[in-house]
């Protein structure tokens, strides 16, 4: 299978990278980029055994950096660095933030490694960090985006759905990472954002709201409906996802309100850890619930931006999500 698309990349040479890439927020990589690697994650997972790419990566060094522990993340890095033949340099170390130049962390971490995915727990942070590196750095998580997790759960929608383009996504609990990073990306893909947070009994509004729509790209004042209330919230949704509603003065939800209220052909995420009276246990035990398929796609997903930041042969037809 041949991908093609007219957006310029990085290439690896001989441990060099001309004009590296740095992914440190959701807006940094393109529509034409999201639909790019949601398709190619697709394309290795059902074809990793004969793509040629995978094997030009074989033997090279991902460093994974972390400052505390991630099932998620340290789950699907090791998955990706197995699918990929590449060596895995796993780091955990909860102080190197407070370093006084991360660049240089960067500079010294670049020195073993192909590319960088790292977690920060302050964005502020990550600028800085990356600034410093001579290969790939892209923000897996910080206080602001976690945008592996959101991207995951595009490719497993586009997975189920067979497309993007025209979904209901209805976001239920807190203004949090996980919310930027949906409310960033999923308008680019032509989806539909109704967002319900509140604090206090008060609306609450999403860190990141304003500064999207202060850009020059309608999708984010088209495509982005704060709702009023739950059931507008769900109503014909396609998507339902929801992260701890009750500490935000919303009710258990219960399947039987989501089957009432929104599309039949509705499907669940929830960002996780989950906590007791947030949602209908039936919910979870539901063929609708997509948690655990998003969970096993992460590693494509992270060897999808893996191959397209260090291998120039990733390409395709941007022009059918």
């Amino acid at each position: 299978m041949s991908f093609h698309t007219n957006i310029t990349r990085n290439m690896a040479c001989n441990g060099y990278y001309p004009n590296i890439r740095k992914v440190i927020n959701p807006t940094d990589i393109s529509s034409d980029e999201l639909k790019t690697l949601l398709h190619y994650a697709l394309h290795l997972k059902k074809h990793i055994q004969l793509s040629k790419q995978s094997q030009d990566l074989k033997g090279k060094t991902l460093t994974l950096l972390l400052h505390k522990p991630c099932f998620r993340l340290q789950t699907c890095f090791k998955a990706t660095a197995h699918v990929l033949r590449m060596n895995l340099n796993s780091l955990m170390n909860g102080d190197w933030e407070e370093a006084d130049y991360p660049e240089d962390m960067a500079k010294m971490l670049s020195t073993s490694s192909d590319i960088m995915f790292c977690q920060f727990q302050r964005h502020s942070r990550a600028g800085r960090f990356a600034s410093g590196a001579t290969v790939p750095v892209v923000a897996t998580s910080s206080c602001r985006s976690i945008l592996l997790h959101i991207l995951s759960d595009l490719m497993t929608l586009r997975e189920h759905f067979g497309y993007l383009n025209g979904l209901k996504y209805a976001w239920i609990g807190s203004a949090c990472p996980a919310l930027n990073t949906c409310l960033a990306v999923a308008p680019l893909l032509g989806i539909d954002v109704n967002y319900l947070c509140r604090c206090g009994g008060e609306p609450l509004t999403p860190s990141n709201l304003k500064e999207l729509q202060d850009t020059d790209i309608p999708q984010y004042t088209a495509k982005i409906h704060e709702a009023a209330s739950l059931e507008q919230a769900l109503s014909d949704a396609n998507v339902v996802s929801i992260n701890n509603p009750v500490k935000v003065d919303i009710p258990m939800i219960m399947k039987t309100q989501i089957d009432k209220l929104a599309h039949e052909n509705w499907v669940f995420f929830h960002l996780f850890p989950r906590k007791p009276d947030e949602v209908d246990e039936e919910i979870f035990i539901n063929d609708k619930n997509l948690v655990w398929k998003s969970f096993a796609n992460s590693k494509w997903i992270c060897a999808a931006i893996v191959h397209y930041l260090l291998n120039s042969a990733v390409t395709y037809n941007v022009n059918n999500v």
